[in-house]
């Protein structure tokens, strides 16, 4: 079996024939294999013109960019291979349910996490930016900007229970009683018959009886 140096001699001459030959990504993987960066981009280069379309040797060249420090036509490259596995991933998914019906459940997880990343980072920004923000907590918005205090409302006028209107017709009567007594006499006794039926009248409508 030929060594590695040997292959390269004889894909290289392959080449050499045919320009076009798709050996271009057998060479690319030996010459990766050696570490020889500025041949592997070279070789993808040209071999790429011939056929755009195979990953294989575009993930070689991009490789190789990184490699000899190329960085912005290694994204460049990049970006363009993981758009096009994006918009076919349906295939890993495909794959997941082939592995399952096989019992290999291992194998299918793993193509499927492969799928699902693929359409994670496929998000739309417009969805992300008009994605629901979390409230904030209650301490928080609190501390942020405290509300306006609402103007109280004028108190309702609360019924007055049996003794507070009960008080109020003692209150009424001992004042009439105080009216009533000149200052230089003695103190009349507090309750007359008159008196008596007077606060009996006032209790009686203000209970209702």
């Amino acid at each position: 079996m030929a060594d590695s140096s040997e292959k390269i001699r004889i894909y290289r001459q392959m080449l050499d024939l045919d320009p076009a030959s798709r050996v271009f990504e057998f060479l690319a993987e030996e010459l990766c294999g050696a570490g020889k960066w500025e041949e592997v981009a070279e070789v993808c280069r040209r071999g790429l013109r011939y056929h755009p379309e195979h990953l294989r040797p575009r993930v070689l060249f991009a490789l190789a960019l990184v490699e000899l420090g190329d960085m912005e036509e290694a994204e460049a490259t990049l970006n363009e291979i993981h758009n096009d596995i994006r918009h076919n991933s349906i295939i890993f998914k495909l794959m997941a349910e082939i592995a399952a019906n096989s019992g290999d459940n291992h194998r299918a997880a793993g193509f499927l996490r492969i799928y699902e990343a693929f359409h994670r980072s496929d998000t739309p920004e417009e969805e992300m930016e008009e994605a629901p923000t979390a409230a904030p907590e209650p301490e928080a918005a609190a501390e942020a900007e405290p509300e306006p205090a609402c103007p109280e409302e004028p108190a309702l006028p609360v019924e007055a229970g049996p003794a507070e209107r009960l008080e109020k017709i003692l209150a009424a009567l001992a004042q009439s009683l105080e009216s009533r007594a000149p200052a230089s006499q003695t103190p009349p006794a507090l309750f007359t018959e008159a008196d008596r039926d007077l606060l009996r009248n006032a209790i009686l409508t203000e209970t209702g009886l």
